[in-house]
């Protein structure tokens, strides 16, 4: 499957943004949690679907790889904090839904998972990349036999990279890309781009 390459213009826009707003310094502590809610589009072997998705973050182990301590801002540049350099290690629990409607042919993926994400965290701006995986729920129904049901459950496994724009004390928005891997016949390769607002406490 070759992805659409125009899908990559947010991705791009945001990959800018980041780099005009973040400071080389690394950011101050934003709290151990976040809940994401987003969408964006999918491409399941093909045409784009629209895609849903949430997630609840929380970070494990310490805050990064230790040394020297910078003073940091937040994102007005105000409220001084002491922030540790490094990156920060987060698992993530997540759930994802897209549906396709094409020539009589109804299919739904509904995605449980979790992924393992390392944070690069700045005062206007947080970078992200990681690792996950989950059970993908494939179901397919023919309109002119409603008997007729494929159903399956399969383990797939994801790549992606993101950006968080920080605007607010406890608010991003936040935009990721990703590639899904299935261990299926059907859909096995499903290209993400997705975005939406991340609450952090």
């Amino acid at each position: 499957m070759k992805p659409n390459l125009g899908l990559w213009t947010p991705v791009a826009v945001l990959c800018l943004l980041g780099s005009a707003v973040a400071p080389a310094a690394v950011g101050a502590d934003d709290g151990k949690f976040a809940v994401a809610v987003g969408g964006g589009i999918v491409e399941p072997d093909g045409g784009g679907e629209i895609y849903l998705t949430g997630g609840f973050r929380f970070r494990i182990g310490g805050g990064g790889g230790g040394g020297d301590q910078d003073t940091e801002y937040d994102w007005r540049g105000k409220n001084p904090k002491r922030a540790e350099g490094g990156i920060q290690a987060y698992l993530e629990p997540e759930v994802g839904y897209w549906s396709r409607s094409d020539e009589g042919i109804d299919t739904t993926d509904l995605l449980v998972g979790i992924n393992f994400l390392g944070v690069v965290p700045g005062s206007r701006a947080d970078y992200f990349m990681g690792v996950g995986f989950g059970v993908h729920f494939l179901d397919t129904q023919w309109e002119a036999d409603p008997d007729l049901d494929a159903s399956e459950s399969v383990l797939g496994g994801n790549l992606q990279v993101g950006l968080d724009l920080k605007f607010a004390d406890h608010l991003s928005l936040f935009g990721a890309a990703r590639f899904d891997l299935l261990d299926s016949d059907a859909y096995s390769d499903q290209f993400k781009i997705y975005g939406g607002l991340r609450f952090r406490f």
